[in-house]
């Protein structure tokens, strides 16, 4: 035992300082079950190569009283952006929740891409009044727009009310019902494993009114949920929350996946290049992140949005000993994280190579001009 434990601290320093090869990483997960004992399938949570990092939502405590709450949401993948909250909901039963007794299980739809939320904290709100001529309005205001991909919304306990979901995009244009990319209804009771609770039922959609409608009798059950994917921009997110019957509450879960980005820098006709300095900007264009080339000409920005749009910039080092170094070709490449880890995004450098210029001063008439600068 003294042997295995050795060797999994070796293994897990490894990890920490070095981004190992895709190859390099299967060797380990192979080396890891051999001395822990376990089969390989209980070691890769998904094929080899898949180096997706799913996430759930931080939330600040909610503020306020019943009919002026705020938070604050926060996504994990890197750069997302925050959300401010606002929500005229009654007090009652409110609040972020820490996601022991209710959560999605990996087993439903939204679990098997962004893994189970059970110990991960969500939001439970309730209509304005227990009555259906007033309902709830809670907004969720980007900093700036969201990618346009790569992230989801989970509404649950959709029973005995309903949620019409609306959002603005670029320009404050209003989004589809298209836009707002419904993955489909499902009930977080009914899987295994799954929270201790009882529930069949799920919502209906209606893309062309945005109205989440719980079950046809509006009788207070448990589970019934439904989850998005919004495939444009979003800057704001609003939940227009009502009651049907009864004291109803409602859930709301936010996750994001996250890939990385990679390339090589390198000199032509003199191998890798370090020092250059790289910087990451968003789909808008927000400088993110900036970094250097190591001294094998590597960089990388790990755990961004899996979304389209982003770019990566480059900056030679300077160089002391010559005229100085510049990019071959365009210094900016697009990294696309929609599918997969966005790699080989490569630039080409080079020397500034100096020519002699030279030439003659003369006036209209052909005579040399003397002493002209």
């Amino acid at each position: 035992m003294g042997n295995g434990r050795s060797a999994r601290r070796r293994l897990s320093s490894y990890r920490c300082s070095v981004r190992p090869s895709r190859s390099t990483t299967a060797a380990l997960v192979a080396a890891l079950a051999v001395l822990l004992g376990l089969p390989l399938a209980l070691l890769v949570a998904a094929p080899v190569g898949a180096v997706t990092t799913a996430g759930w939502a931080a939330w600040d405590p909610l503020a306020g009283s019943g009919g002026s709450f705020t938070t604050t949401v926060r996504l994990p993948a890197g750069g997302f952006p925050a959300a401010t909250v606002t929500s005229d909901s009654r007090s009652g039963q409110v609040g972020v929740q820490s996601g022991a007794s209710s959560w999605l299980g990996a087993t439903t739809p939204v679990g098997a891409t962004y893994g189970s939320s059970q110990g991960q904290p969500y939001l439970n709100l309730r209509p304005r009044a227990d009555s259906p001529s007033a309902p709830s309005t809670t907004t969720y205001t980007f900093e700036r727009p969201t990618p346009a991909g790569g992230w989801t919304f989970v509404l649950g306990d959709i029973d005995a009310d309903q949620v019409t979901v609306s959002a603005r995009g670029l320009a404050g244009r209003l989004l589809t019902g298209a836009e707002l990319g419904y993955r489909g209804s499902f009930n977080y009771c009914a899987v295994t494993p799954g929270p201790a609770c009882t529930g069949t039922d799920v919502p209906t959609w209606d893309p062309a009114t945005g109205g989440l409608v719980g079950n046809a009798t509006a009788t207070d059950t448990s589970g019934a949920s439904a989850w998005f994917e919004p495939t444009v921009p979003v800057t704001s997110l609003t939940f227009l929350f009502q009651q049907r019957s009864g004291f109803p509450v409602y859930q709301t879960w936010f996750a994001s996946l996250a890939r990385d980005v990679s390339g090589t820098i390198t000199l032509q006709g003199g191998g890798p290049l370090a020092g250059a300095t790289l910087s990451l900007l968003s789909p808008e264009g927000v400088r993110l992140a900036t970094t250097t080339s190591a001294e094998d000409g590597t960089y990388g920005f790990a755990g961004y949005t899996a979304a389209d749009g982003w770019t990566v910039e480059v900056t030679p080092p300077p160089d002391p000993d010559g005229p100085g170094l510049i990019v071959e070709g365009p210094s900016r490449l697009p990294a696309d994280l929609a599918d997969e880890d966005a790699t080989g995004v490569d630039f080409l450098v080079r020397e500034i190579v100096p020519v002699p210029v030279s030439g003659a001063v003369r006036t209209d008439g052909g005579r040399p001009v003397p002493g002209a600068t």
